[in-house]
């Protein structure tokens, strides 16, 4: 049994080694500001895609939010999909003004409503190449009337080709499951998306509030796991392709508020987030130590693509592949603006702008897409597992080897697990504690008596939610809808006071 602890404590210590470098990157989230981007002078012309299946209660309310956003009307779409859904869902968002297809399929993933979407665009509405970028929210959304104009000021921004928001919770004291919840959130946004915007790092983007460039869904939605954001992340970071947040832009998001519903929500992020590491592992650790640009398949860029023609779903094709082959270039590197004027080369298009762009740039953005990969490697290795192990296994296999061998005693082992639990304890409660008082501006917090409660009974949820992950590996786990509860509009939630605001005054 001594084998034992010293394996683990081993395990515990070098993880801890690789992981040092995330302490500093938290410090840059906690003290540094947040990255603000310049008003862009082009606005773009966007989809945003929605996918619904029975939320009619609620899609309303995102349509409208949407329709009411500070940006020309006549540059957004608003495109839903109502998946396999038994309820009014598509009728109330018709009557909302959005473009409505229904889909009934059987497949209860979102990945397969995403990629109906995108061809019954392609087909109907003018192509996706008629699109600068394509946004996706989830139904039980609402969103800040500035929310996409923001996203276009990051969007003007070439080297970057995905894109998220600052996702803010609508019902952060409902409940102790939805507060949890919600905290979560606000810690991934404080001390991963912020600092990494900062620094110019990729992070996994969002789910809902993701905005991607048209060029990387041209031939539609390729990543069918259980959670595709997490795929296309891992994908798309393995190949360079940057992304990067904007927390200027803020939507807002319903939080499951019993522990059943939250359960069966994480155990299928769990799933598909190992499924995605597995399968895109390789890629990522090519994309670590492989050189990012590859030989090249013409010596031109396609012309920009023509809507609804051969000629142009080829061109769009070609564009996509070209660009995401070179991925050793920033994106503006590759503008198919810049490189089809007046017939000029890819070549003679890329000399022209490494003229322009400062010397050190290039290899910045080499350091900083190879970072993200490593990044990538350590975050999404499931370290949860061994919250299980230590918890669970780890005090059975003592008891067990103490009943065999009992002139050993328990004390050892009994010492390494409360040393254990006080750490995860206070490590969670110091978590949450500065995740609230950073996005105390963000919170929509009224401070009660039971939030205290609360917040001393998070880390025990964590822990619950660790064990449910660990068997959602070797669990199959089924999509199914997450029942509403939260009917707020848009209105509703802004007028509601911050956590600021209620100490300030």
């Amino acid at each position: 049994m001594q084998l034992v602890d010293e394996i683990i404590r081993a395990i515990v210590y070098v993880y801890g080694i690789i992981t040092l470098y995330k302490v500093a990157i938290l410090l840059i989230g906690l003290f540094l500001p947040r990255k603000r981007f310049p008003k862009s002078e082009k606005q773009h012309r966007f989809a945003i895609m929605i996918c619904a299946r029975n939320e009619a209660t609620v899609i309303k309310q995102l349509i409208d939010s949407l329709k009411k956003q500070d940006y020309p009307r006549e540059l957004l779409s608003i495109f839903v999909c109502a998946h396999n859904c038994s309820d009014d869902t598509a009728k109330t968002a018709k009557e909302a003004g959005a473009v409505v297809f229904e889909l009934n399929d059987n497949k209860h993933r979102k990945a397969y409503a995403l990629d109906h979407m995108l061809k019954e665009i392609d087909r109907e509405h003018g192509g996706i190449s008629s699109f600068d970028g394509f946004f996706h929210f989830d139904a039980d959304n609402v969103v800040d009337k500035n929310f996409v104009a923001e996203m276009n000021n990051v969007f003007a921004k070439p080297e970057f080709d995905m894109f998220t928001g600052m996702r803010c919770m609508k019902n952060f004291d409902d409940t102790i499951v939805s507060g949890y919840s919600a905290v979560q959130w606000y810690g991934i946004m404080g001390r991963r998306d912020r600092p990494y915007a900062i620094l110019g790092l990729t992070m996994p983007i969002n789910g809902t509030g993701m905005l991607i460039r048209s060029h990387i869904l041209a031939r539609g939605w390729r990543w069918m796991g259980i959670s595709e954001d997490s795929e296309i992340s891992l994908d798309m970071i393995a190949r360079g392709v940057r992304g990067t947040y904007c927390q200027d832009a803020k939507l807002f998001d319903e939080q499951p508020v019993g522990l059943r519903i939250l359960l069966r929500q994480k155990m299928r992020w769990a799933r598909g987030n190992v499924v995605a590491y597995i399968k895109y592992l390789p890629h990522l650790i090519l994309g670590l130590f492989a050189p990012y640009r590859q030989p090249k398949k013409s010596n031109s860029i396609s012309t920009p693509p023509q809507k609804n023609s051969e000629t142009g779903q080829k061109a769009t094709l070609a564009t996509t592949e070209q660009r995401l082959a070179f991925v050793s270039l920033d994106s503006e590197d590759l503008s198919e603006d810049v490189a089809s004027q007046e017939g000029r080369t890819s070549s003679a298009a890329e000399s022209e702008i490494k003229a322009r762009r400062p010397w050190w740039k290039p290899p910045l953005s080499d350091v900083q897409k190879r970072f993200s990969v490593l990044d990538s490697l350590i975050s999404f290795t499931p370290v949860w597992m061994l919250s299980f192990i230590l918890a669970i296994l780890y005090p059975i296999g003592a008891f067990i080897y103490w009943l065999a061998v009992p002139e050993h005693g328990l004390s050892p082992m009994v010492i390494n697990f409360m040393f254990w639990f006080a750490s995860f304890y206070l490590w969670h409660c110091l978590y949450n504690m500065v995740a609230i008082i950073r996005e105390n501006g963000d919170i929509r917090l009224q401070p009660k008596y039971k939030t205290l409660i609360h917040f001393t009974l998070w880390p025990f949820v964590q822990l619950i939610i660790d064990f449910a992950q660990f068997f959602a590996v070797f669990w199959p786990v089924k999509w199914k809808p997450i029942p509403r509860k939260v009917y707020k509009t848009i209105e509703d939630v802004c007028a509601e006071p911050t956590l600021k605001d209620t100490i300030v005054k």
